[in-house]
C-alpha cells in the first residue's frame, strides 16, 4: 500500500519489531507533517448466522496511537440459504 503514492507502508514482512515500530512512527510523523488524517475501512460479509469478526485489540491500540481511524462494516445475509425442494415425479396409478 502507498499513501499518496509517496510513502510505502507494508508491515507484513517486518520480522524485527524495532523496524516495525520505527515504520509506525514514520507513518505517524508523515501524517502529522502533512496535516493528514487516515481511516482504514474494513468490510466483511457473512452468512445470516455469522458472527462479526473482531479486529485484534493490539492492532486497534496501534491505530489509536498513530492515529488511524477504523471504519468497520459487517454485513450478513438476510436469511439462511434455502434448500431446493425437489418434488419426485408422480407415479402412474
Amino acid at each position: 500500500m502507498q499513501i499518496l503514492g509517496l510513502f510505502p507502508v507494508d508491515l507484513s514482512g517486518e520480522r524485527d519489531s524495532y523496524r516495525a515500530a520505527r515504520r509506525c512512527l514514520e507513518l505517524e510523523q508523515f501524517l502529522q507533517d502533512r496535516k493528514l488524517t487516515a481511516t482504514l475501512s474494513c468490510f466483511w460479509h457473512g452468512g445470516s448466522r455469522a458472527s462479526p469478526p473482531q479486529v485484534p485489540e493490539d492492532l486497534s491500540k496501534l491505530f489509536e496511537l498513530i492515529p488511524i481511524g477504523l471504519d468497520i462494516d459487517f454485513d450478513r445475509d438476510e436469511a439462511p440459504p434455502r434448500r431446493s425442494r425437489v418434488t419426485p415425479p408422480a407415479t402412474p396409478a
